[in-house]
């Protein structure tokens, strides 16, 4: 019998702390953040709005949710989360492609789908649609035609049987193709029926500083496209396509950006990435779809700086009390022993709340946490009915040892030992309590340079000033709970 057994659990509550790797369940261990109700309404009513936290707070878990909930009030809803191809810089034609790209093939799929979505569609309509299949479907393997089959939207039918067949039966494309060939933009909408695109009438209706000549005698029309103000039309033509084909609105979710393996770690890479999309208002500001975009919090002042509009796109900060956090502690247990257990059952007494200041208000470390201390428990005694408070802990030490540090906190110089170089300064001056002098006498540097080597761990968040001694120096508090638990530790140095 293994240990989660023993604590009357189904499988090991704490072996994920992703939203990632917890979709299936997700649902059963939501919980919502104060001001949900709001924001949900204003993405249905086309309202964009940014979703700004700190690593690990939960704006993926909240992006998936929205978009669950958001589908069920019949709004056609796009995750994008993947920016493999979309340059650092001056990229935002590549934006706008992109949503254009993942839009039309998760249209695509719906229309496949629900063959009767084309119906509220007219000659005109059905020729826009046929012209962006053209320019901007791209050719999907089986495999992947299958994934966006399987994300499409359920259209709601009144008709059982029409609803049975074409959620069953009516896989036009996925019957017709072998397993090794790709679907193209020409076979989709020869299967939907739609017509030849009027090709040069449309480009000339969203490019009308070109000549029709200028078109026509083009070998590649396409090349035009390149041009942001374009793509920008043909993206609130494809939206108003999928509202009057029966939804009630479209919504783009961003999510997972700043994580972006091109950018490293850095803000300066961030800001620079998002810098082009996240400044455009007439992009984000209309009344045809909303956009949904995830923001790490450290990036937030300067994104500021460069324009952002805040005041007219609202955010929505997420924030955990201990109250909701030992409410998702609470909730985790109990999906996970089918309401068997609660916390304070397999918990030493008085543990929960150690457990939760140690975590900074966030679900992803308090679970991470949890994690080590299980492992720890597993290795001490994998036959206890409980976790002990020796496990809880020795888990504790060995989790803030091993923090990634550099995944929670910004880099200006996008290198991780750049956090870990000042944490350590602060952890062989071995006090809560921080004066110029301590570094001085420490590092064995000049007071000015230790002034500024305070500035930066003020910047990171890591202390804050509290006052002067009746001597006039000013002393500081460590303020990350990891760090202060490792000095009262007596951890004078920690290694990655």
């Amino acid at each position: 019998m293994e240990l989660f057994e023993r604590l009357k659990f189904k499988k090991n509550p704490f072996s994920t702390f992703s939203a990632e790797q917890e979709r299936k369940f997700l649902d059963e261990i939501f919980i919502y953040p104060n001001n949900y109700n709001s924001l949900r309404s204003d993405i249905i009513e086309n309202r964009s709005r940014f979703i700004i936290g700190a690593r690990g707070i939960g704006k993926t878990a909240l992006i998936y949710k929205i978009k669950r909930e958001i589908e069920e009030n019949n709004v056609f809803a796009i995750l994008i989360d993947d920016f493999e191809g979309v340059p650092v810089k001056n990229n935002k034609k590549h934006f706008l492609k992109l949503i254009i790209n993942e839009t039309i093939k998760l249209y695509c799929a719906t229309i496949s789908k629900n063959p009767n979505l084309l119906r509220n569609l007219d000659k005109n309509d059905k020729e826009k649609l046929s012209f962006i299949i053209a320019e901007f479907f791209k050719s999907l393997s089986l495999r992947e035609y299958e994934q966006y089959y399987d994300k499409a939207t359920k259209f709601k039918s009144k008709n059982l049987f029409k609803n049975i067949y074409n959620n069953i039966f009516n896989k036009p494309i996925n019957l017709l193709l072998g397993g090794g060939l790709e679907l193209a933009s020409d076979f989709v909408r020869k299967s939907f029926g739609l017509p030849d695109s009027n090709t040069t009438g449309l480009y000339k209706n969203y490019l009308p500083e070109l000549e029709l000549e200028t078109i026509r005698k083009s070998e590649n029309p396409s090349e035009f496209l390149e041009d942001a103000k374009a793509l920008k039309l043909i993206w609130i033509d494809l939206t108003q396509l999928i509202n009057k084909s029966g939804f009630k609105t479209t919504t783009i979710l961003f999510d997972r950006a700043d994580e972006y393996t091109a950018l490293g770690q850095g803000i300066e890479s961030i800001t620079t990435f998002l810098k082009d999309l996240l400044t455009d208002t007439t992009l984000l500001l209309s009344e045809n779809y909303s956009i949904v975009i995830g923001l790490w919090d450290a990036t937030k002042n300067d994104f500021d700086q460069l324009g952002v509009r805040f005041d007219k796109i609202k955010p929505f900060n997420i924030n955990w009390s201990p109250k909701k956090l030992n409410e998702i502690l609470e909730k985790r247990i109990e999906h996970f022993s089918d309401r068997k257990v609660k916390a304070n059952d397999i918990f030493p007494e008085q543990t929960i709340n150690k457990l939760i200041d140690l975590s900074d208000n966030s679900p992803r470390y308090l679970f991470r946490q949890l994690s080590v201390i299980y492992d720890t428990q597993n290795n001490f005694d994998s036959t206890s009915n409980s976790i002990t408070k020796k496990a809880v802990e020795e888990g504790q030490v060995n989790y803030c040892k091993d923090f990634e540090f550099y995944a929670v906190f910004p880099s200006k110089k996008g290198s991780k030992e750049d956090i870990l170089v000042n944490v350590n300064r602060i952890l062989k001056i071995g006090s809560l309590e921080i004066k110029t002098k301590d570094y001085v006498d420490i590092a064995k540097v000049s007071t000015p340079t230790a002034i500024n080597y305070i500035k930066i761990v003020q910047n990171y968040g890591l202390v804050h000033y509290i006052g002067e001694t009746e001597n006039g120096a000013k002393t500081y508090q460590v303020q990350n709970p990891v760090i202060k638990f490792l000095i009262e530790k007596g951890v004078k140095e920690i290694n990655r």
